[in-house]
Formats: structure tokens, sequence, C-alpha cells
């Protein structure tokens, strides 16, 4: 679980939160209860000086890390500027740029791998209000620059890059330390991605473009200190997350062997959601107006196009062992399918069958009995 941990150090130290509650807060408690957080996630938080300069509590070198059999990592600010504006909240300024490391063992005999990369947010402006064990954030953020370097063996393996434009989140922290309720939602006019890298003999190399993206967070950090996810949710750790977008478009390229090939697409809008407890796993997911294009040397003709009006999924199932059978359920649409006739062409030479567009749709359900939990350890079961 070291990468949950990593992510919970970065988003500590960037601490992107919600709508105002009625009371006073100090740039002490701000500061606490952000040691709280990092701390109970299983990370390590050391500074190089905390003071007070007149009404602004100062962080310098604040650093958030973890070691352990999982792997490594640290997430690092140069300064936080916690300042107490008279009227019971605090205004959060930082350094415009935090850095990030982490690394992990080979898995199964593989090679280490990991990431480092640096986040710019110049001009970020935050106000924390409420209490100490009941906080809120909201936070503009004008644009957001993220560098990515995944690493393998040590050694560089491509580059990812995003770009938001007119960011904003709010997020409401309340609770005890060791079981933060989390309330929040996040948007952003714009999303740039950009990615490049290599895989043996496969080179790749990508951009996409969002608009109007728009997320939602609801989270229990209940037994998050633990190694083993399954033993998280049954302390009751809990997660529902979602997000949705706007218009997208992508374009990639991919060169291996057999020579290049190429991807290229967009839709009017999407959406996903994900949600996880001790007792169920949901995911869905929707599409709609999709479009893409395919090209590749290996093909026996130039491209093949694809698109749908509508797509849809919804998975729920059980995860937790019990007596009882319990519900599942699984859903699948797509609708007003259509493929290049070049496709058609394969298993339809002489035109006989109609090209008409095509709707599928799988919707199933039932209830089952677990005679263990599905997320627990080999060992375990």
């Amino acid at each position: 679980m070291n990468m949950w941990k990593l992510a919970g150090s970065a988003a500590a130290l960037a601490l992107i939160a919600a709508n105002p509650v009625l009371a006073d807060v100090t740039p002490e408690e701000v500061w606490q209860s952000w040691q709280d957080v990092m701390t109970s996630s299983g990370s390590t938080v050391t500074t190089g000086s905390v003071a007070r300069d007149g009404d602004t509590l100062v962080v310098t070198d604040l650093k958030a890390g973890f070691d352990g059999t999982e792997g490594k990592g640290e997430t690092a600010i140069a300064e936080v500027r916690l300042r107490d504006m008279g009227d019971g909240t605090v205004e959060v300024t930082m350094a415009e740029e935090a850095s990030f490391t982490s690394a992990s063992p080979g898995v199964d005999g593989g090679k280490p791998f990991g990431a480092t990369g640096t986040m710019k947010m110049p001009g970020l402006v935050g106000t924390v209000s409420g209490s100490a064990d009941d906080m809120a954030y909201a936070f503009d953020m004008p644009s957001v620059d993220l560098a990515v370097t995944p690493t393998e063996d040590g050694k560089p393996a491509g580059k990812i890059g995003v770009q938001l434009s007119g960011a904003n989140s709010s997020y409401h922290l309340s609770g005890p330390a060791t079981a933060k309720l989390l309330d929040g939602s996040f948007g952003a006019t714009s999303a740039a991605v950009s990615l490049e890298g290599t895989d043996g003999e496969t080179s790749f190399s990508g951009m996409l473009n969002a608009a109007d993206l728009t997320g939602t967070i609801k989270s229990n950090s209940t037994g998050m200190e633990e190694a083993e996810f399954s033993n998280a949710l049954a302390k009751g750790f809990a997660l529902d997350m979602g997000w949705s977008l706007g218009a997208l478009n992508y374009d990639f390229d991919f060169t291996d062997a057999k020579g290049p090939s190429k991807l290229v697409g967009g839709s009017q809008g999407g959406a996903f959601q994900l949600g996880v407890d001790a007792s169920r796993l949901l995911l869905t997911g929707n599409g709609k107006a999709v479009e893409a294009t395919f090209s590749s040397a290996e093909l026996p003709f130039p491209e093949v196009k694809l698109s749908y009006a509508e797509s849809g999924f919804n998975l729920t199932m059980p995860l937790s062992k019990g007596e009882d059978a319990q519900d599942f359920a699984l859903l699948y649409k797509i609708v007003d399918l259509q493929v290049s006739d070049e496709i058609w062409g394969l298993f339809d030479p002489t035109g006989v069958l109609p090209h008409d567009p095509a709707t599928l749709v799988i919707d199933a359900g039932g209830q089952a009995k677990l005679k263990s939990d599905l997320l627990a350890s080999p060992e375990g079961i």
C-alpha cells in the first residue's frame, strides 16, 4: 500500500479543501491537523523549522515520507505559510513547487520501479475555517503543472505531464486523526496530458486534452496504517470517488519492430465512479459520442474506424465473506455502434448483411455467497 501512502502524503501537503464552518481555527491547529493526517497514514513528518513570523506560522523544508518492505517515498515542499486572518480563518500559501519520489521492489522477481516528479502551483491560495477537529478548506489554483518521470530498475522509463487550468477545490476534514472523514470536490476548466516512454522494443508518445473536469470524493481514513488493503477495509476504511469531463480528444503514436501505429479519437463527455468499503465494490462509467481511428503497419487496410453514441457499465459485487447470499450486478451497454467497412468486409465480404448501427445491452444480476474475503491475500484466505 506504499503508493496510497505517498498519495496521502502529497494530498495532505497540498491540502485542498471545503465549505466554511462557523467557528475559529488557528495556524497552529491547522498545522497540527496536517501532521495528524500524514502520520496516521503511515508517513514520517520532518521540518527544517516551524516558527511564528507575526501573524503567520512558517513551516520550512516540510517532508512527509515512508519506508517499509513495500517500498519508500517522500513528498517535499520548501515552505508553507499559515496566516491568521483575524476573523477565525487561516490563509494558506505555499512554495510554488513541490517534489516527490517513490521506489518499490520488483513484483514476482521483476525489476524495481518507481517515479520522481514535481508539481508546480503558482498563485495557489487557500482558506481554512472551522475548528481544530472540524476543518474546511477552499483553494483556488490558477494553474497546476505536474511532471512525472517513471523509473524502472533505477533508470528513467518515460515522461508524464499534466497541466490544469482554472482549478479549484473544496474539502471538509473532520474527526479524530486515526479516522478522518473527508468530503470534497474538485474542478478545472481544462486539462492537458502528455505521455512518452519505452517498453522493450516498443516506444509510445501521445497527448490528451479534456474540458470541464469535475470530481468528488468521500472517504473514511480508518485503517490506512494497515499494509494489507483487506485489513484496512475490515477496520472501516471506505472510499467513494467520481469524476466527469466534457469534450475530450487524444492522439497516440506507437512504434515497435513491426512498424508504427496510431490511435486518434475523442468524445463529447464521460464519467466514472469508484466506491469501495468492507461490504462491496462499485464501478460505474459512461461515455457519449465516442469516435476512434486506428492505423497500423500490421493491418491489411489503411485504418479502422469505430464510433458509438453512448456507452455505460456498472459492476456491483460483494467483497466480504458471510453466511447469507449477497447481491451482485453487471450492466454493460453500447448504443449505435458503427465500424468501418473494412471490418465488415472481414466477415461479410459480399455485403449481404445490413451495416446499420448496432446496440448491445447486457444486464445481469443475482446473489452470491462468499466463503472468503475477495481482497484478502492468498495467505489470509
